[in-house]
């Protein structure tokens, strides 16, 4: 039987939603100006200048674009709180996840990684997790999402990517979150014969390079936030790279509220159960930059950004070069 009038004009206007406005361009304007907030601070040591100056620009983006917004993630202290609205109040119902910049502390010291990111999800597609509950991650890409399992030793998944790209163990490269509580991780993976990347950065820029062909970085494995997790599983929802992860309270308060929440502290979740819906967003611009995404670059008289913005609709990924002149930036960003 053919669809009725109702249905039809639904799905046409659910179509529409998705289109019209071309929301993850917007998104990526975010990102630019936030970045280009914080590239001011890079390098000077000053990590509270540069992400104060990142979020009162993403802020002021946000306001102006067609959406209407929740935060559905944040760092637990951070300046965007889990339930507020963002956006002008029009355009599509959306759940909202930033980090105005992520990897301050690397920017302060002008080391690479340092990026500002946005997701947007459909309404109610974002999972909600504790900002005091840490993930523990498993992310592979497109080639190698089905033979890998985070509950199996780190050494056996390390052979299982190999064997999946038809390589030998020493071609591999492991990326691992740089903390010390990952040491047992490191000589893991070194026991196979793979090489290991430890990451000054977070999660992030690493799942970016994990799932990306062309990277050094066949997988990312360690315990890392989760509210970069969620931003991370945006980005794999539209690259076709895959994570496997698992609630790790950071103290028995933790634990408590996790279970309080309705959370089950044991499942596997994978990638779309952090981010879920058709129509999936993301962006990234790089501040210090990363393997994926270069940093701010500086002329005389213009700044350039460098940003990737993607969409699981479409499976469209679009690199994008802005060219903005240093005096009119100054004007909008106040200084």
């Amino acid at each position: 039987m053919p669809p009725s009038a109702d249905a039809l004009r639904s799905s046409v206007s659910r179509a529409a939603e998705r289109e019209t406005p071309d929301l993850v361009l917007e998104l990526a304007r975010v990102t630019e100006f936030a970045a280009l907030a914080a590239g001011r601070w890079v390098g000077l040591g000053d990590e509270r200048s540069g992400t104060t100056a990142a979020v009162a620009a993403a802020r002021t983006l946000l306001g102006s674009i067609p959406l209407r917004g929740t935060i559905a993630s944040d760092e637990g202290d951070g300046p965007f709180r889990v339930g507020e609205q963002v956006g002008d109040g029009t355009g599509p119902a959306r759940d909202v996840a930033l980090a105005p910049l992520d990897g301050a502390v690397l920017a302060a010291q002008g080391m690479p990684d340092a990026l500002a990111v946005i997701a947007a999800t459909e309404d109610g597609g974002m999972f909600r997790a504790s900002p005091i509950t840490d993930l523990e991650m498993l992310v592979v890409g497109p080639g190698a999402s089905d033979v890998v399992d985070i509950d199996r030793p780190v050494a056996e998944n390390v052979r299982a990517v190999a064997a999946a790209g038809h390589r030998p163990i020493s071609e591999v490269s492991v990326s691992v979150l740089g903390r010390g509580r990952h040491q047992e991780i490191v000589r893991e993976v070194r026991g196979t014969g793979a090489r290991v990347r430890l990451l000054r950065g977070g999660e992030i820029a690493g799942a970016l390079a994990a799932s990306h062909p062309e990277s050094d970085s066949d997988m990312l494995v360690g315990v890392g936030g989760a509210h970069g997790a969620v931003l991370a599983a945006a980005a794999l929802a539209c690259v076709g790279g895959s994570m496997q992860a698992r609630l790790r309270p950071r103290d028995a308060g933790a634990r408590r509220r996790a279970l309080d929440a309705g959370h089950d502290v044991d499942a596997v979740l994978h990638t779309r159960d952090l981010v879920g819906g058709e129509d999936i967003l993301f962006s990234a611009t790089g501040i210090t930059g990363s393997d994926d995404v270069p940093g701010l670059q500086y002329r005389a008289d213009r700044a350039t950004t460098h940003s990737v913005a993607m969409r699981s609709s479409t499976g469209t990924v679009l690199v994008v070069e802005g060219h903005h002149q240093i005096d009119r930036l100054h004007d909008v960003l106040g200084a």
